[in-house]
């Protein structure tokens, strides 16, 4: 009997130490899992800051491109409508009334397509900061239709005397 208390009593000191010896593995293997994942966590959250630092950089890079183009194409037509003018004063009398107001309405198509760059510069220079997928879609739409209304802008300089001859 003495036996079996003695071999009982070994028994369960072996198996609690087994025990213990386990839930002191499992707990540093789950600390350093949390350790882990936390740093995981923060190199996401490095990684993400730094993605938004380069779109936000491309972002208005080629914005900046795209309103420098613009205003080049704005001034050009601005010469052209400033010649078309000049052809117009040596015309003769009966056609300067209708080509000048066929004109006054191109200037008008220019002068507003100026002063929405000027509008959608403002709201950009205050949205670039924070990215946004639905403002980058709005802006691209903006230049798409932008470059669109454009070209038809300059087309009309460019055809102007081809339509209404002198």
């Amino acid at each position: 009997m003495k036996k079996n208390i003695l071999s009982f009593t070994i028994i369960v000191l072996m198996v609690g130490s087994i025990l213990t010896s386990c839930g002191t593995a499992v707990k540093k293997d789950v600390a350093s899992a949390k350790e882990n994942a936390k740093t995981a966590h923060n190199d996401l959250n490095q990684a993400r800051k730094d993605s938004q630092v380069e779109v936000s950089s491309t972002m208005k890079a080629d914005w900046v491109k795209f309103k420098t183009d613009s205003q080049i194409a704005l001034d050009n037509s601005k010469t052209e409508i400033k010649k078309l003018r000049g052809v117009i004063a040596s015309s003769n009398e009966a056609c300067q009334q209708e080509l000048n107001k066929e004109l006054d309405i191109l200037e008008q198509n220019r002068n507003d397509l100026k002063k929405r760059l000027k509008q959608k510069n403002n709201t950009l220079e205050k949205s670039l900061t924070k990215i946004n997928e639905a403002d980058n879609a709005l802006r691209k739409d903006f230049q798409k239709q932008f470059v669109l209304d454009m070209s038809e802008l300059q087309t009309a300089l460019k055809d102007f005397f081809s339509k209404n001859a002198i």
